[in-house]
C-alpha cells in the first residue's frame, strides 16, 4: 500500500500503527462489504448482450466487441438518455457471443472474453478466453443527492482486486508526477493545469473508461480495492477494454471516442509563455529576441491582465496599437495565442449587456482574483456562448 502521505512517529509500534490503519480505512471498506448484494432476478437475451433485472434496477451488458464491454446500471430502466461529450460510436456491428446460464452465475462469451454475472449479487467478473480473471466489479450504487441546488444522485462503483499486484496508468494530465495511480486517490475534473480523463488502463491488459462528465473520483487507498464514483449520475455507465496490449487498449478507446485530428505542424513547435507580458512593446521585444538568437519559436502566448477591465476585452493603453503589433508577429512568424477568461466585472458596457440578457450563472460571483466579486458567464447556455464567440 502507498504510505506517500502519512507522518508516523518513530515512536508508534507497528501493532498502534495498524491500528490506527484500521481506523482510518474500514469505514470506507466496511461501506463497500456491507452494501446490500443485488441479487439477479431474470435475465432477458438481446441481441447486443443481456439485459438483466436486479433487486434494485437494470443491468446492460452490451458486448460491441469481441473484447469491448459497455455495462449500464440504472434504477429506472430505460436509462436516461444522456449527452455523451466523449463517445461518439453508438452503433456496433454484430458480434458472434453466447451465454450460458449456471445456477450460480450467467457466462456471457465472445472470441477473446468470458463475463461471468452472479446470480447471487450481481458483481460483474470479467476473464480472458483462457479463463484468466482480470477484474472483479459490483456492488453497484446510485444515492439520492443534491448538487447545486438540484436533486440528483451520486453513483459508486467498487473494483476488487484482492491479490493483483497490477499498475493502474492513465486518468489524464496531473501534476504530482505520478505515473502508476496504484494505491492513490485521484479527484477527476477540469483545472487550470489539471486535465482529467476518466480513462485507466491497468498492467493486467485491461482498460475502463467511466463514462462520466461530473466531478469523479479514482480512489485505490486500499490495496483491495478501486472505487470509481461521480457526484452527478443517474446511471452508471462504464466500457471494459480488453487488450492485452496497451497498443489495443488505446484502439479500442479511440474506435470508441473519435480519432483526435492531428494539429498543424506549428503547433508542435515551441510556446512560449511567462504568466503575462504587460506591455506591447515587451511582447515585440521578446519576440524580436528569439529571431535574433536563432532559437527556433512558433508561438507567443499574451496572457492575463492585457485587457481594460475582466470581462471587457479591449486592449489597455499600454498596447496602444494591437493589430500593428499582430501584423509584426505574423510578419515573424509567429503565432499569438491570446488567454480571455470567462469572467466579467461589474461597471463595463459588456457586464450591464449580458446581465440584462441573462447570460451569467444565477446568483455565482468568483472572488479568487476579484475581491469584490466577478460574474461566471453560463457556457450551458447556448445563446450565451455563440454571444461570447466560443
Amino acid at each position: 500500500m502507498n504510505f506517500r502521505s502519512w507522518l508516523v512517529p518513530r515512536s508508534l509500534s507497528a501493532f498502534g500503527f495498524s491500528i490506527l490503519l484500521s481506523f482510518v480505512v474500514a469505514p470506507r471498506v466496511a461501506e463497500a462489504q456491507w452494501i446490500a448484494a443485488n441479487p439477479v432476478t431474470s435475465v432477458e437475451k438481446q441481441a447486443d448482450g443481456p439485459l438483466f433485472t436486479v433487486q434494485t434496477g437494470k443491468v446492460k451488458l452490451q458486448v460491441c466487441t469481441d473484447s469491448m464491454i459497455h455495462v449500464v446500471y440504472a434504477p429506472v430502466w430505460p436509462a436516461a438518455d444522456h449527452k455523451n461529450y466523449v463517445v461518439t460510436k453508438r452503433d456496433w456491428a454484430a458480434v458472434n457471443w453466447s451465454m450460458q446460464s449456471g445456477d450460480k452465475d450467467l457466462t456471457i462469451t465472445t472470441a477473446r472474453l468470458k463475463v461471468k454475472v452472479d446470480r447471487a449479487d450481481g458483481m460483474v467478473t470479467y476473464f480472458d478466453a483462457d479463463g484468466k480473471k482480470l477484474l472483479a466489479e459490483g456492488p453497484k450504487q446510485i444515492t439520492p443527492a443534491t448538487v447545486n441546488n438540484e436533486r440528483t444522485f451520486h453513483a459508486e462503483d467498487v473494483l476488487k482486486i484482492y491479490g493483483s499486484e497490477e499498475a493502474f496508468y492513465g486518468l489524464g494530465q496531473h501534476q504530482a508526477g505520478v505515473w502508476n495511480y496504484r494505491g492513490d486517490d485521484v479527484q477527476l475534473e477540469q483545472d487550470n493545469t489539471n486535465i482529467s480523463v476518466p480513462m485507466f488502463l491497468s498492467s493486467k491488459g485491461y482498460g475502463v473508461f467511466w463514462n462520466n462528465s461530473s466531478i469523479s473520483r479514482f480512489d485505490n487507498r486500499f490495496v483491495h480495492y478501486l472505487f470509481l464514483g461521480s457526484e452527478v449520475a443517474d446511471a452508471i455507465d462504464y466500457y471494459f477494454f480488453y487488450g492485452p496490449s496497451f497498443d489495443q487498449i488505446i484502439a479500442a478507446y479511440r474506435t470508441l471516442t473519435g480519432e483526435a485530428a492531428l494539429y498543424g505542424e506549428w503547433a508542435y513547435g515551441f510556446w512560449q509563455s511567462k504568466n503575462k507580458y504587460a506591455s506591447q512593446q515587451e511582447i515585440l521585444g521578446v519576440a524580436e529576441k528569439y529571431r535574433q538568437k536563432r532559437i527556433p519559436i512558433d508561438n507567443i502566448v499574451q496572457d492575463w491582465f492585457w485587457w481594460t477591465r475582466t470581462g471587457e476585452f479591449k486592449f489597455n493603453e499600454k498596447y496602444p496599437d494591437p493589430k500593428a503589433m499582430v501584423d509584426e508577429l505574423h510578419r515573424e512568424h509567429y503565432h499569438l495565442m491570446i488567454s480571455v477568461w470567462p469572467f466579467f466585472d461589474p461597471g463595463s458596457e459588456t457586464y450591464a449587456d449580458m446581465e440584462k440578457r441573462g447570460y451569467f450563472i444565477a446568483k455565482t460571483t468568483v472572488q479568487a482574483f476579484h475581491p469584490k466579486g466577478a460574474a461566471l458567464y453560463d457556457p450551458f447556455n447556448p445563446a450565451a456562448r455563440k454571444y461570447t464567440g466560443v
